[in-house]
């Protein structure tokens, strides 16, 4: 299956040298990661053969256009759109709406209905909580399961879904598209960051 990520030219320089790259645990959060990541990885232990437990690489199911991409990173610094082929055993795919709703720390709704446990939460004055009172903590993770649901990502174009993969290899790269970001002001163009061979755009 075909899938893309977008990411600092360095994952790219890392494939390239050591064929083998992992997300770095030190860069993934500058603080604690949220209790709903920490059952993220929870689960991708037990769904994916072989997952040792490192924080997974975000990719795209559908192709993303540059043209948006750039203008959503720091202007003059180099970035690399991934095109990768991976087999499906090593990839969990879910729709992009259920993960914001579980990192918002919501229930999955079997049709999305959130307004009910934010107001639900919002009463019992668990808003600031990252992780809350029993029973409800693990009745929430329940509903999380529907993440992992097949039958909710049929009929959704797979621009409305993203996926995991714990690691990239370099032969898993079909094609490396660098870029620029273009948000704010231009840095100075100098030879210190003219980017991979030079190219300025």
């Amino acid at each position: 299956m075909r899938y893309w990520t977008v990411q600092p030219i360095a994952v790219w320089e890392t494939l390239q040298a050591e064929g083998i790259c992992r997300v770095n645990p030190q860069l993934a959060f500058e603080n604690q990661p949220p209790a709903c990541y920490l059952w993220l990885l929870e689960q991708l232990r037990r769904r994916l053969p072989g997952y040792e437990g490192n924080y997974p690489w975000w990719l795209y199911c559908g192709k993303p256009d540059l043209r948006w991409v750039r203008w959503t990173r720091p202007a003059g610094e180099w970035e690399v759109r991934l095109e990768l082929e991976l087999p499906a055993h090593r990839v969990e795919e879910f729709l992009i709406r259920d993960w914001d709703v579980v990192y918002c720390q919501a229930w999955l709704f079997k049709h999305l209905p959130r307004n009910r446990w934010y107001d639900f939460r919002e009463r019992r004055g668990w808003e600031d909580l990252d992780v809350y009172p029993e029973p409800y903590q693990r009745l929430l993770e329940r509903s999380w399961q529907r993440l992992f649901d097949p039958r909710r990502q049929v009929g959704h174009s797979r621009y409305r879904k993203e996926a995991v993969v714990e690691t990239l290899y370099k032969e898993d790269v079909i094609q490396a598209r660098p870029f620029q970001g273009a948000t704010g002001r231009r840095k100075a163009l100098t030879p210190e960051n003219a980017g991979p061979e030079g190219r300025t755009n």
